[in-house]
């Protein structure tokens, strides 16, 4: 039986989770809402989706007109304001950098995190990418699926520090240092994943979504595809995983998830 994994990050460095409490810090208008944190970045985006016009279209170069990405991170502190130094914006437009950053440092005072975390600042991530409907003419909104359609690879700010292996040096690269936990998390489930005993030939696909919190925890947030035994075994194996180092943003830690394909060939 031969075991094929691949390790792929979606993202997501910078997604944040609802944790016990208020885990991080939400907009007023959300503190109420059952989900405050979606809420949250709902209306994050959907203020940066309305500076988009026709006139920052104009401003777009010719290669990016096809398709371009809008990335911003802003960290907010213990009173719930924007640190207008920490604001990062990232898009092809330099025009729209500014309307995005004035948009963002700008914003009312959030609801800052429970006073319980020793850690009061707050960490929001906005990534979009908007694709030009070629019978419309007008952008769109991609979704994962469309990004994986058109072989699209969205340009977005990276976390300052990517999570780290134990056994990893932090060599102050992200790349480098997400590519050596991603090959020692690769080694770990090689050696440990035991595959179930099945009747004959065949190739069984499973999607495993899992999450590193501030403390470093690995937990399986969810399996889709495959079967019982299967996901049983690969919840298994990546809940016994060593606590790595959290992902950082201006040394804040923040919860992020990753997908995780495993394909298992049967011969």
């Amino acid at each position: 039986m031969r075991l094929t994994i691949l390790l792929i990050c979606l993202l997501v460095q910078g997604s944040l989770f609802a944790q016990k409490g208020l885990s991080s810090a939400v907009l007023p208008d959300c503190a109420t809402e059952e989900k405050p944190f979606t809420c949250t970045d709902k209306k994050l985006e959907a203020g940066v989706i309305s500076l988009i016009n026709t006139i920052v279209i104009n401003t777009l170069p010719e290669e990016s007109k096809a398709y371009f990405s809008v990335s911003a991170v802003i960290v907010t502190d213990e009173n719930g304001l924007v640190i207008k130094d920490y604001t990062k914006i990232k898009s092809p437009s330099p025009f729209l950098d500014t309307r995005i950053q004035n948009y963002l440092n700008n914003l009312p005072a959030f609801i800052p995190k429970d006073k319980s975390y020793e850690e009061r600042r707050s960490v929001d991530f906005i990534n979009l990418t908007f694709i030009l409907d070629s019978d419309t003419k007008k952008y769109y909104i991609a979704e994962k699926e469309d990004l994986k359609a058109l072989n699209i690879k969205s340009e977005y700010i990276m976390a300052d520090e990517a999570s780290l292996y134990p056994g990893c040096e932090r060599t102050g690269n992200y790349t480098t240092d997400f590519n050596c936990t991603q090959k020692k998390v690769y080694e770990f489930i090689l050696k440990h994943y035991r595959v179930p005993q099945v009747q004959g030939p065949g190739q069984l696909k499973m999607m495993v979504t899992f999450s590193i919190d501030t403390k470093g925890v690995i937990k399986v947030e969810s399996i889709e595809g495959g079967e019982s035994g299967f996901q049983s075994e690969a919840r298994r194996v990546i809940n016994k995983l060593p606590n790595l180092t959290p992902t950082k943003v201006k040394d804040i830690p923040i919860k992020v998830s990753f997908n995780l394909p495993i394909t298992i060939n049967v011969t």
